[in-house]
């Protein structure tokens, strides 16, 4: 039975936060010492050939000789493993540094080029990562036209990596009741300890205190909980849109694939657009609406789109410089370095995105114990008029990459991931089954077919346009793919006047529905931050919509 490793984010009580300041800063000193210590090809090569835990490479007197610190022993072996992960990554980048290097030719490289070296490295190591040297094709390109030449080494076109943040893995500590720098455990309720600096720079033992802390465990935490195993975790500090630190314990679970579980006939369907990321409501196979709607948001897009602009934008200066033949000077280089930095937050926080919105997903199909994940077909997913860059962001990830995200989860939970034809999913009525219309607001009721809410002529219905296409998308996997073929969906009805957007309807008792409290970085499985509808029987939604928060928040 295979096993994978899933994981949950607790957040930290703010009664620590300047020992958490501590400890987050002297864990970012310490690394980047250490770090640049042991940044040389011989230890990149030493490390990769290293059997065992990373930690377990580096001599622990030599790492920290000089460094005039006290430091605990199992937090230098903390420190070790996050240096020695790193330096088994780069080693990774390395080695196909090596294996390419003797296929370069003595131009520049184009695209013919670069497919013959692929095959080539194919067909000799089946063991190297081609997307790794694809990547790694890019870089020594843009190398060679900086400096008309290829680089010697890796290191020629690789500096020293820096940590910005001080994160800190437990993994080299020595378990949950009796460790040394953090200690664990479900009794009851769930407890941590944690040994803390006192100081920004301790000098001795004495610097050094476990404090008791009492972070609010979700219920999302308990459950997974019973089906896995909890590991050593993760310090992890993160800001919040204000720009507060917050500090989380990421909590990693082994779990094993289970068997598929007994049906309970509900299905959690998922409405993807751009504006709101995406939209879910839990229905049952008499088309009961057992859930009220919740919405997946991220300011993560917009950090996207600024950076998507700083990218193209110091992209047409490079090509500006290039046409007038200054390629070769300090200024190219410096724009070149800022693209390349620009382009890598990109992509991280592309990734961070496509997996924390799976995450999401599939936490509220385990929570509402679903029998399936249902999305519309992601290929047809377009932004509105106007929204270039969104649509490109958004491309990024649904058009299939998020299914499969979801699926490869979702497999170890007994959980199916069906699609839907999208066609007529966010113009029918979920009510009297009528085709409706697309108005830009509740109170704006102009039609506009990319505009955010519903209107139904027919029977007076309204609600958001992202919900109704949820509720739409579960009646056609509940029909067979066809809307007429199912009855619409069964529900208490709620304020829907032009005043009251409603989000839509009260649902059905369900015993799952509780508050929650919010997540943080994204891993392989999130719970969600809370319930999206806090009290009342009645949404009202006048301006900002009330009792609407965003299940991803900043990383």
């Amino acid at each position: 039975m295979s096993e994978q490793i899933l994981s949950t984010p607790i957040k930290l009580p703010r009664s620590h936060q300047e020992n958490f300041r501590h400890m987050e800063n002297l864990t970012r000193r310490v690394a980047n010492h250490v770090l640049e210590e042991y940044w040389n090809e011989e230890h990149l090569v030493r490390i990769s050939e290293h059997e065992g835990r990373a930690w377990k490479y580096f001599n622990e007197g030599e790492a920290f000789d000089d460094v005039d610190l006290y430091l605990p022993s199992r937090f230098k072996r903390c420190i070790l493993q996050k240096v020695g992960e790193t330096l088994r990554s780069q080693a990774s980048k390395l080695r196909a540094f090596q294996k390419t290097k003797p296929l370069l030719p003595e131009k520049a490289l184009d695209k013919p080029d670069k497919r013959q070296i692929r095959k080539k490295i194919y067909e000799d190591d089946e063991f190297t990562d081609l997307d790794e040297v694809s990547s790694l094709l890019k870089r020594i390109d843009n190398y060679y036209r900086e400096h008309g030449r290829y680089p010697d080494s890796y290191l020629d076109m690789q500096n020293c990596p820096r940590y910005e943040k001080g994160t800190l893995p437990y993994s080299a500590d020595d378990g949950p009741e009796k460790g040394q720098m953090i200690r664990y455990g479900r009794d009851g309720e769930f407890r941590v300890e944690i040994k803390l600096p006192e100081t920004a720079s301790p000098e001795v033992r004495g610097n050094w205190s476990w404090f008791d802390v009492k972070p609010d465990v979700h219920e999302h935490f308990h459950r997974l909980a019973e089906i896995g195993e909890l590991k050593a975790p993760e310090f992890h500090p993160k800001n919040g849109k204000t720009g507060e630190r917050f500090y989380y314990l990421n909590f990693p679970m082994e779990v094993r694939e289970l068997d598929k579980k007994q049906e309970t006939g509900r299905v959690l369907s998922v409405d993807l657009e751009v504006k709101k990321i995406a939209t879910c409501v839990v229905m049952n196979e008499g088309g009961e609406q057992l859930s009220k709607p919740h919405f997946i948001r991220s300011s993560e897009t917009e950090k996207m789109r600024r950076l998507y602009y700083e990218r193209n934008d110091l992209n047409s200066k490079l090509g500006n410089l290039r046409e007038h033949g200054l390629a070769h000077t300090h200024e190219f280089k410096h724009l070149q370095a800022e693209y390349k930095r620009t382009q890598n937050k990109l992509n991280h926080k592309r990734e961070q995105l496509q997996h924390s919105v799976a995450n999401q997903l599939l936490s509220l199909a385990i929570y509402y114990e679903v029998d399936a994940v249902v999305f519309e077909n992601l290929g047809r997913l377009k932004a509105p008029r106007r929204h270039k860059t969104t649509s490109w962001i958004i491309s990024t990830w649904a058009r299939g990459m998020l299914k499969d995200k979801v699926e490869y989860r979702a497999e170890i939970a007994g959980i199916d991931v069906e699609t839907v034809p999208a066609w007529g999913t966010s113009r029918t009525c979920p009510r009297c089954g009528k085709r409706g219309e697309t108005v830009k607001a509740p109170d704006i009721q102009e039609k506009d077919r990319s505009g955010g809410h519903f209107k139904c002529k027919e029977c007076g219905y309204q609600a958001d346009r992202d919900y109704v296409g949820a509720l739409n998308i579960g009646r056609k996997y509940l029909g067979n793919g066809h809307l007429k073929e199912v009855k619409p969906v069964a529900y208490t009805e709620s304020g829907n006047t032009p005043g009251d957007r409603s989000l839509g309807v009260r649902p059905a008792s369900f015993e799952a529905e509780k508050s929650e409290e919010p997540s943080s970085h994204p891993s392989r499985i999130v719970p969600p931050h809370r319930t999206l509808i806090d009290g009342g029987d009645e949404p009202r939604l006048g301006g900002k919509p009330k009792g609407i928060v965003q299940l991803v928040e900043d990383y």
